[in-house]
């Protein structure tokens, strides 16, 4: 406090007979919303008061962190008042947010590493709870919190809305619950309604950790589905936007169609050509990089997206809803 003055530092204690950390959140961003308004920040023309989520399992913030948030934001605010809307809704924003690889545990750190890098490649929402910026504007208009979740407590701020991620401000989260769980549990066990907890085992010791062989395990049988549905459809995402939305005169004609298809399928084989490098050199599994290079045909998974979504744009004409067909095929 001697080095920064003016930071103004508040606490509060509450007492749970049932804890769940969406309650625990709501109490704690309602409460920073009273005092915004008590302090008189919130009045109609002012900015936009930001908050910032995040939590005890933080073990590093880069420098500048708070800095480029609040940077962006007062981007987005002149931009706003450059076209007359000084109280329009700013959108929530995810800073760069990965798990920490601890030295006693670099295999587990292979494994978060393949997830935090696949997450990254999902097309406007690869970001995690931890890293969650939030607007008031937008906090309000939603709600808040939902004192009932358990776990994923920040989902209803992007769902249905893209999140752009601030990749200038990065942060690390503990990997403590995939040490704990995952050689038991397997990545969809990591985060499951009822496991989290102010009582967790991992709160106060680690379990020793997985062997280079679990690790490669554990990928493997999330690997087709991670490329399909994160790396390659990450990738494309703009290519079947654009088939999402073309007119259907432009869709019939075979320049489009020979376009397309040959920028799906460069962009397709530098894809996975990045995953293979990501797997030799950072998972340190020769093994599955063979298996996803001569076992994965990028160009024909390009190929056969742009051809099911060419024929449901098609068969649906302009009356088809874009954003339930995406959903459908992807």
């Amino acid at each position: 406090m001697a080095s920064f003055p003016s930071l103004d530092i508040r606490e509060a204690y509450i007492e749970y007979d049932e804890f769940t950390i969406g309650a625990a959140r709501r109490d704690l961003w309602n409460g920073a919303l009273t005092l915004a308004y008590y302090d008189g920040i919130m009045e109609p023309g002012m900015p936009d008061v930001i908050g910032i989520n995040h939590d005890v399992d933080v073990n590093y913030i880069s420098p500048h962190y708070i800095k480029r948030i609040q940077q962006y934001y007062k981007k987005r605010q002149r931009n706003a008042e450059s076209v007359g809307l000084p109280n329009a809704q700013l959108r929530p924003i995810g800073t760069r947010v990965s798990h920490a690889v601890l030295p006693s545990h670099p295999n587990i750190g292979k494994v978060t590493r393949w997830i935090d890098n696949t997450y990254f490649q999902q097309p406007g929402h690869g970001n995690y709870e931890a890293g969650m910026v939030i607007p008031f504007s937008h906090y309000t208009s939603l709600g808040g919190f939902n004192a009932a979740d358990s776990t994923h407590e920040t989902r209803w701020v992007s769902d249905g809305i893209p999140v752009k991620q601030l990749i200038g401000a990065q942060l690390q989260t503990s990997p403590r619950r995939y040490i704990d769980r995952l050689e038991e549990h397997g990545t969809a066990g990591i985060w499951l309604p009822g496991t989290f907890g102010a009582k967790d085992a991992c709160r106060d010791q680690l379990k020793p950790d997985i062997t280079h062989e679990t690790a490669e395990d554990i990928i493997l049988k999330k690997l087709e589905i991670d490329i399909r549905e994160s790396w390659m459809y990450g990738a494309l995402y703009n290519t079947f936007e654009a088939i999402r939305y073309a007119d259907l005169d432009t869709l019939k004609s075979d320049t489009f169609q020979k376009e397309i298809n040959a920028q799906a399928e460069v962009i397709a084989s530098k894809q996975l050509a990045k995953a293979v490098r990501f797997l030799r050199k950072i998972v340190r599994s020769d093994i599955l990089a063979d298996i996803l290079e001569t076992g994965f045909d990028a160009p024909d998974y390009a190929q056969d997206r742009i051809q099911s979504l060419t024929f449901l744009r098609q068969a649906f004409g302009d009356s088809y809803d874009a954003d339930e067909i995406s959903i459908s095929l992807f």
